[in-house]
């Protein structure tokens, strides 16, 4: 039997080392200490390229948009609605198209739009995806 104290230092652990935060991620692909580059797409939407430019714009918004959709699909048991997904892959979209603005720069902007229709969607019920890795031609 497991210590309950000792457990629920393992999972606050796991909660804090499973966490999304891009800009480690993005750096620790870029050094090439991570070389499966494939995987930084899946989980953050965009390369990690992407996210240094990003952090060095300051654009901190986006980031946690995608440091929220990161936590949400890398960590075991972590549950998300499926409306979620869309507006992620809506926020996506709008950061595309108007690349290098953030999204509380023009609050009427599409991309502040999808930005709070994702936070939005992230108080929704939370219910299993089946499928996680979503193909987009955004990029």
């Amino acid at each position: 039997m497991r210590n309950t104290q000792g457990q629920q230092n393992i999972e606050a652990g796991n909660m804090a080392a499973h966490d999304g935060d891009a800009i480690t991620d993005a750096i620790l692909f870029a050094s090439g200490d991570r070389s499966d580059t494939f995987i930084f797409p899946l989980i953050y939407g965009i390369s990690a390229e992407q996210v240094l430019e990003l952090g060095i714009a300051g654009d901190q918004d986006s980031i946690s948009i995608l440091n929220a959709r990161a936590s949400i699909i890398s960590t075991k048991g972590k549950q998300t609605h499926k409306d979620i997904e869309s507006a992620f892959m809506d926020f996506l979209g709008a950061l595309a198209e108007s690349w290098g603005e953030r999204p509380q720069q023009n609050p009427s902007s599409a991309l502040a739009e999808a930005y709070n229709q994702f936070w939005e969607a992230h108080k929704l019920k939370p219910v299993r995806l089946k499928v996680i890795c979503l193909e987009s031609n955004i990029w």
